[in-house]
């Protein structure tokens, strides 16, 4: 395990971490680390957990396809911009995935829908555009979808009746971007936050 957390370390990450090859957990939190991530974080095909809120700049690497043991990606309030790599997909063992207020653009990868395990999915606070994938209400085991304060406009996706049956909490905040809400399906069980967010495209 590489716990480096609290230390208030500076400056870029060492490329030398990329040669941990067992490594199966990293926790950056609470450092001023800056840069890029390391190219050679290819390498880390073992990591279960990756845990940072430090200032990183660049792009989420496509690299991070590699990394298919990864359980759970939480990065928050960090520098890093571009769009969400297609490649994010390829980790099937996700189960929680965070990339909050990390100056994100671009429209949300449909194939998301298809991380079969994950069941919690944060991308607040970014700058994301277009529509939410119908695709998302594939996310069967899905308790919490956060996707508040972006740029994302369209219809509220529905969730088929068995899905919502099968995950009787599933919750979502959706609320300040620019959404409707249609007819059919059924709303998450748990509750919907739209708060300054959506309109009503009908009367139902």
């Amino acid at each position: 395990m590489g716990d480096i957390s609290f230390n208030n370390l500076s400056g870029p990450l060492p490329k030398e971490l990329g040669s941990w090859a067992n490594i199966e957990r990293m926790l950056l939190s609470s450092n001023n680390f800056t840069w890029e991530l390391p190219e050679t974080f290819a390498m880390l095909t073992k990591i279960k957990e990756f845990v940072s809120d430090s200032h990183f700049s660049g792009q989420i690497p496509d690299f991070i396809g590699n990394c298919t043991s990864l359980k759970k990606l939480l990065i928050q309030a960090s520098g890093l911009t571009g769009p969400i790599p297609s490649g994010i997909s390829l980790l099937t063992s996700l189960t929680d995935l965070m990339l909050r207020s990390c100056n994100l653009v671009g429209r949300l990868p449909p194939n998301l829908g298809q991380m079969a395990k994950l069941e919690t999915l944060d991308l607040s606070f970014n700058k994301l555009t277009g529509e939410i994938p119908s695709s998302f209400a594939s996310l069967a085991k899905v308790d919490y979808i956060f996707l508040t304060g972006n740029l994302l406009t369209g219809p509220v996706p529905t969730w088929p009746k068995d899905v919502v049956h099968v995950n009787a909490y599933l919750c979502s905040d959706l609320s300040y971007n620019n959404l409707t809400i249609g007819d059919g399906g059924c709303l998450p069980p748990g509750g919907m936050n739209l708060f300054a967010s959506s309109s009503k495209d009908n009367s139902s």
